[in-house]
């Protein structure tokens, strides 16, 4: 709230000196939003990230790919292998890419958010599901977007994100997330 106060003081001031708020609200509003890009330095083409089917596997972006265009206020998206957000109230988008083949032919895997602090699955906010469109051990590139909200666990915990092999083992490598905050609580 703080935050939107000091938004709100600076619009006030543009007013009250008779100048034109139309600047200040468009800087304001940039900084509302913004993003961050990151990238894993595990799963390579000739040594992907294998994951039984059955099982499920945290994904860690350990490489800051960009963060120029992050809203005021915040220091990143990603650390300690969680998706951190920013305040109480605010909204998110997730887009995990990565290449992914399935020992099965038309297997299926499904990524997950989940903010327990154990990260042990007992609070997962967000979870879509993908059947692989190709066949066995065929590698094709898929993006998966996640939608949530910040509220107490998740701005305590951050959000651990977990590829599950649904249908068959599960192979992945070059993976991103395009952490995207969408408005502001």
């Amino acid at each position: 709230m703080e935050t939107r106060n000091e938004y709100l003081d600076q619009i006030l001031q543009a007013l009250q000196s008779g100048g034109s708020t139309d600047e200040v609200i468009r800087n304001v509003a940039k900084g509302l939003t913004g993003h961050g890009y990151y990238s894993s330095s595990n799963g390579t083409v000739g040594t992907p990230i294998v994951t039984s089917q059955g099982n499920k596997t945290p994904l860690e972006f350990d490489t800051v790919l960009f963060e120029d265009y992050l809203p005021f206020g915040a220091t990143t998206f990603f650390t300690g292998g969680r998706m951190t957000p920013q305040s109480k109230g605010d909204t998110y988008s997730c887009r995990i890419g990565f290449w992914a083949a399935s020992s099965n032919n038309n297997g299926a895997f499904s990524v997950e958010m989940d903010i327990s602090a154990a990260g042990d699955g007992s609070n997962v906010i967000a979870k879509k599901p993908v059947r692989m469109i190709s066949g066995n051990n065929e590698f094709e590139f898929y993006t998966v977007d996640l939608d949530m909200f910040a509220r107490d666990n998740f701005i305590a915990n951050g959000g651990l994100i977990n590829v599950e092999a649904v249908d068959g083992n599960l192979s992945i490598y070059d993976l991103t997330l395009l952490v995207t905050k969408t408005t502001a609580g």
